[in-house]
């Protein structure tokens, strides 16, 4: 991967999320050397990276020309063209000023029947519309058969308010048993004197779909456990029509996942969130973010995963700005049967905190 100054140099020193998959290891591998290098800067120039992430996934980037450095090669669309000002990474990406469609059809055939596959793209803008991805299922005849695998709405407020590009990460739900290939579809609908710019397409099979229920909070907070958190429906949202937000004085959200056979297993969280000052503005503030294992009583039996979201790391930001938290769990131990998916935002009286669309599943 080729990150271009100007997605690290921003006036606001905004963080960015990068997702990529490597291509099959050779024989003989016993390592995988991470390597991350800088150039030289001017004056006090300085990169900051957290969070590093190498996990196994069902396949390989199933997606031809996923980055577009072949400008429109394996893509089929209506009004995008190259664009080479502002890539999320690479030297190039796709922009539309007109809305429209652009898709990609993946043989599937060779995958394991009724398999789930992950998601993910970068997407940035200044737009009034909005985003959507899909993916749908196709038949031996190119037909659209069964409901989508999975839908991905970006409402009009959210990319303008980015002090960068926006990642995303979705697991869909199985394909059905005729299935033989995947239509990866972005559509927009754009009024005069919008752009938007998707890059960084990845498309692989997974272990499982999201088995969250309710993710993006569109039903409200059912199937989730609440104290001091409500749904708000909103135009900036990470994702649809609604967030779960904390009030200032903290919350905690939780919702246990049942898992069958997940002994031994590790499995894939993911989430935005944000953060924002009483009154407006930007502000900062700590939100903890667990997954517990749970034996068949509902008993604690072991810590997956704990991450502090640092609420904002934008302070220089016009706008409050979505963050993109990833983390892989530790192996579930024997006896699990459920993981508590849970949030827990401390007291401060200036910030209130919002989450949305998240992910919890399987990558093998």
């Amino acid at each position: 991967m080729f990150i271009i100054q100007g997605i690290t140099d921003g006036v606001n020193n905004s963080r960015i999320t990068f997702f990529d998959i490597t291509d099959n290891p050779p024989p003989g591998a016993a390592f995988a050397r991470l390597i991350f290098s800088k150039a030289e800067g001017e004056e006090e120039s300085s990169v900051s990276i957290d969070q590093v992430i190498l996990a196994p996934v069902g396949s390989v980037n199933l997606l031809e020309n996923p980055s577009f450095e072949a400008a429109l090669t394996g893509w089929t669309t209506t009004t995008y063209i190259p664009d080479f000002e502002t890539p999320l990474q690479g030297a190039d990406n796709i922009a539309s000023i007109l809305g429209g469609s652009l898709y990609q059809d993946v043989p599937i055939d060779t995958q394991p029947v009724n398999s789930s596959y992950l998601l993910s793209f970068g997407a940035s803008g200044h737009m009034s519309g909005t985003l959507e991805a899909k993916v749908l299922w196709l038949d031996a005849g190119d037909n659209i058969i069964g409901s989508p695998g999975l839908e991905i709405i970006i409402p009009s407020e959210t990319l303008p308010q980015q002090e960068n590009y926006l990642t995303y990460l979705d697991l869909t739900e199985p394909a059905p048993d005729n299935a033989v290939k995947a239509r990866i579809l972005f559509e927009s609908s754009l009024e005069e004197g919008s752009v938007v710019r998707i890059d960084q397409v990845i498309f692989a099979r997974a272990g499982s779909p999201n088995l969250i229920i309710n993710p993006s909070f569109e039903d409200g907070l059912n199937n989730w456990t609440a104290v001091g958190v409500s749904s708000v429906a909103s135009n900036e949202t990470y994702e649809g029509d609604s967030r779960a937000s904390f009030e200032i004085n903290g919350g905690s959200l939780f919702q246990d996942v049942p898992i069958d056979n997940g002994e031994g297993h590790c499995f894939l969280f993911n989430c935005g969130i944000r953060v924002e000052r009483l009154g407006g503005g930007v502000a900062t503030t700590d939100v903890v973010i667990r997954v517990l294992w749970l034996d068949d009583r509902g008993r604690e039996i072991g810590l997956g995963l704990s991450l502090v979201a640092f609420g904002s790391a934008n302070p220089g930001a016009v706008f409050p700005q979505w963050l993109v938290y990833t983390g892989i769990t530790e192996p579930a131990p024997p006896g699990v049967a459920a993981a508590r998916v849970q949030f827990t935002k401390l007291l401060d009286v200036n910030a209130f905190a919002s989450v949305d669309k998240v992910v919890f599943g399987r990558l093998v």
